[in-house]
């Protein structure tokens, strides 16, 4: 339950803060989980001590480094196929 409630907080920061879809939160996790090989449990709680929080609580100092450098790349705008309009991507 303790996991679940962390992955929660993590997508309420990434849509809240970040400007992420709620339908792409998941994804966008999962995407990431696979590209740092780290479970999602574990991204949420970088995501929610390590970088919102600030406290200095992961020894993972490169999975720190990842998410921050993917967090500021958020929301990334790229053209659409259709009709050249632009519309939010979250990788």
């Amino acid at each position: 339950m303790k996991r679940a409630a962390g992955i929660n907080e993590a997508r309420s920061i990434l849509t809240t803060w970040f400007g992420v879809e709620a339908a792409d939160c998941d994804e966008l996790l999962r995407t990431w989980s696979e590209q740092t090989q780290a479970p999602i449990g574990k991204l949420a709680a970088v995501l929610i001590h390590e970088i919102w929080e600030g406290e200095p609580t992961v020894e993972d100092r490169v999975l720190v480094r990842f998410l921050e450098d993917r967090l500021r790349r958020l929301p990334v705008q790229a053209p659409t196929a259709s009709a050249g309009s632009w519309t939010a991507s979250t990788y």
